[in-house]
């Protein structure tokens, strides 16, 4: 997650997942697809916000940190 601050134990939120499905003309739904989109709900700016993080959630983070380590993900 590349929006954490560590040393304040905050996580910043501004994108969100978002799961999308298509209504057929059969009535029928197609498969999800999950998308992660730079908006937040109602497209309003006042949906950033920051969410204070427990030491648990640190811990999370950190592990999550160490066993994906990946380029341009977990900075």
């Amino acid at each position: 997650m590349e929006d954490i601050d560590y040393g304040n134990r905050i996580a910043y939120l501004h994108r969100q997942a978002t799961c999308e499905r298509t209504l057929h003309d059969d009535l029928t739904f197609s498969k999800r697809e999950v998308k992660v989109v730079n908006q937040m709900k109602g497209n309003a700016s006042h949906g950033f916000r920051k969410q204070f993080l427990s030491d648990e959630a640190i811990k999370i983070l950190h592990k999550a940190r160490e066993l994906f380590q990946k380029p341009g993900i977990f900075p």
